[in-house]
């Protein structure tokens, strides 16, 4: 029989509180009537009702942390819908309030902002500034190499979509007789394991397989999607920024994010393919 407990699991481990004035008050109670102390005094009971405060600073509110994590929600939300509308002539082309919400929601902007309001609400919460600035110096320096790694995989993914490789790869391909849901799969792991972005190996796969796949039906092109997201999807490794953000909230090593992550999306990919060659002969 296995315990557990499914308020700690959820919620995380009490901070403070009851427990925090439990312990306190046992304490004085300990100290009242457990003769004297090392110094020879007494000890004193603590005054009926006292509760001792907690040290460090105190987590914050669901509210602030759910605000915090929409936040940069509703601000895309605002680039999407506003762009959308004006797309569909519902909204003027010119707007000086449009065109600044709709900077306001592209995606770096929203993130800044967030920043900033994270910092103002939560890094100064029990912190001084220079505490707090010493706070994002040390949050800075383990996703450098990250931020690194990652625009270089985008660069490279740019580099090949200019120069032609993945359209000459697919000719060969075609050649020498590959089918054609492997090849979606073979080139969007390709380019995944080149350049790392699922994002960028998705759309370049689809854009080089879409000149192939104009007269299929459409349960064949749901097939060949699922075949390109499947590639997409496989090994990833170091210049994965998914590899990174897994190996850092887990506290695992390069060596033990490959052997578990890595895995783990390889066999998920793998499945998936599986799934789409079976049905390929049967529905397509």
């Amino acid at each position: 029989r296995i315990y557990v407990d499914l308020p700690e699991l959820l919620f995380g481990p009490e901070n403070g509180g009851d427990a925090a004035g439990t312990k306190g008050g046992t304490a004085g109670d300990d100290g009242a009537g457990g003769g004297a102390g090392s110094d020879g005094t007494r000890g004193q009971a603590e005054p009926a009702g006292s509760v001792a405060t907690a040290t460090g600073p105190q987590p914050p509110s669901f509210g602030t942390v759910l605000g915090l994590l929409l936040l940069p929600l509703i601000l895309i939300s605002f680039n999407t819908v506003l762009t959308t509308l004006r797309a569909n002539g519902t909204l003027a082309e010119e707007g000086t309030l449009v065109d600044a919400f709709i900077l306001l929601g592209n995606t770096p902007v929203a993130l800044l902002i967030t920043l900033l309001v994270a910092i103002v609400v939560l890094g100064t919460r029990d912190r001084t500034m220079a505490e707090t600035t010493d706070l994002l110096d040390k949050s800075l320096a383990p996703i450098c190499s990250i931020i690194l790694i990652t625009g270089a995989g985008g660069m490279f993914g740019g580099v090949l979509r200019t120069s032609g490789i993945g359209g000459a790869l697919t000719s060969s391909l075609s050649d020498i007789g590959v089918p054609l849901l492997l090849q979606a799969f073979l080139l969007a792991t390709a380019l995944r394991v080149a350049q790392g972005s699922a994002t960028v190996s998705i759309t370049t796969a689809a854009g080089l397989i879409a000149t192939q796949a104009g007269d299929l039906s459409s349960v064949a092109v749901a097939l060949l999607v699922t075949a390109i997201a499947a590639g997409a999807t496989v090994l990833s490794h170091v210049n994965d920024s998914g590899f990174w953000l897994v190996s850092r909230f887990f506290g695992m090593d390069e060596k033990t994010t490959l052997k578990t992550w890595t895995v783990m999306e390889t066999t998920l990919g793998l499945s998936a393919f599986a799934l789409a060659a079976v049905l390929w002969p049967v529905l397509a």
